[in-house]
């Protein structure tokens, strides 16, 4: 707002709750890379084998959303693989390096996204 002379800036939330956040996973180099880069693994589904499989991507607030839908699809045999998104944009981005180097080098072995990391 500018009123009176005074440059103030206001901040209003409405339904603002306390999120209780997840502890960060042990291997602490792969997950710090994976948060600079985008995306990493937060948990890795219990059953590999399992014949229906799934991949939740969640960040912030709506982890613990995701942590429930995968313990509620555990009842109906699909095994979920839970990633933690920490930016949509650099994932973005990472897809269109690789599609404009391909396009600019079509002799040479194609590259794609560096994810998955796992």
């Amino acid at each position: 707002m500018f009123v009176d002379g005074l440059d103030e800036f206001y901040y209003v939330t409405i339904d603002n709750e306390n999120e209780v956040q997840p502890p960060m996973p042990q291997d602490h180099d792969r997950v710090r890379d994976g948060v600079m880069r985008g995306m990493y693994l937060f948990q890795p589904a219990e059953d590999k084998k399992a014949k229906l499989q799934a991949q939740l991507l969640a960040g912030g607030p709506a982890m613990g959303a995701a942590l429930e839908a995968a313990e509620l699809l555990k009842k109906y045999g699909v095994a979920a693989s839970i990633w933690s998104v920490t930016s949509y944009k650099e994932l973005h981005q990472d897809a269109l390096l690789s599609q404009r180097w391909n396009m600019l080098h079509p002799t040479e072995a194609p590259k794609s996204p560096m994810w998955p990391v796992c």
